[in-house]
């Protein structure tokens, strides 16, 4: 987004969202703006949240940052970054389930398979009875953190940078990596299509991140059981459907990574 386009943005703003956000930075809560706005606090959160989507944020958000400023100096972003922040500290502390959750999902990639299922999100709540992971995740939807789409879940963008940081910072990316592979290689007893061929493809993805090189290997040579085409091994059945070539770089990748 050019910086003209930015401003246009910016004035295109509806007059409450603006009012939330100029509250918001001039250091007020979500709790106080709602009282002071006659609004509840996950309506101020929407507010902010939205933003995300009105000014298109998606990568190199610092850049963005310096580059971005309104008229009258206000940095946007910055705020929404914040916001972002100080939603996973204040979930920390009341929502502690939520908060493991949340971070966690981090470990799924969200490319060639946008959105993941209920069950895969559960998953990953290791130790946790699924009533409470349930819970945890109608929690996090409740707070705008996590989207839903066509009954399964995916991640924003600015979400998912602050969820990697974190994730990569606990004890638990090993876990969460290994634990979404199983998930993705035990999804599908036959493969049927395309889709859930790839569905199935990210374990590999997984395990190479963790890495656990062998296991990535398995994924790739290990039988399965389709109905739509011979039970070929993986390897065989992307070629079949002349999606091999996006293997190549992967497998380019694992092969220098074993020789370092």
């Amino acid at each position: 987004m050019e910086k003209e386009q930015f401003e246009r943005s910016f004035q295109q703003l509806t007059p409450r969202r603006k009012e939330v956000l100029e509250r918001f930075l001039s250091g007020q809560g979500d709790s106080q703006i709602g009282q002071l706005l006659y609004i509840t606090e996950n309506t101020v959160r929407q507010h902010i949240r939205k933003l995300c989507i009105d000014f298109g944020l998606t990568d190199d958000i610092e850049d963005y940052w310096r580059f971005h400023r309104t008229q009258e100096g206000v940095v946007v972003e910055q705020a929404i970054a914040n916001l972002i922040i100080e939603q996973f500290n204040r979930l920390q502390q009341v929502c502690p389930t939520a908060y493991q959750l949340l971070y966690r999902m981090r470990c799924f990639r969200f490319q060639d398979v946008p959105t993941v299922p209920r069950e895969g999100l559960l998953c990953l709540l290791w130790g946790i009875v699924e009533y409470e992971g349930v819970k945890a995740i109608r929690d996090l939807g409740d707070r705008g953190l996590v989207e839903r789409v066509n009954g399964e879940y995916k991640l924003h963008p600015l979400i998912r940078q602050e969820a990697v940081k974190r994730l990569q910072d606990s004890e638990d990316w090993e876990q969460a990596n290994c634990t979404a592979a199983e998930f993705w290689r035990n999804l599908f007893e036959y493969v049927k299509n395309i889709d859930q061929l790839k569905k199935s493809f990210e374990a590999f993805h997984h395990y190479f991140a963790i890495p656990d090189y062998e296991s990535a290997v398995e994924i790739l040579v290990e039988d399965r059981k389709a109905d739509w085409i011979s039970p070929y091994p993986f390897k065989s059945k992307w070629y079949k459907q002349e999606t091999l070539s996006e293997l190549i770089p992967l497998l380019s990748n694992w092969e220098n990574t074993c020789l370092d």
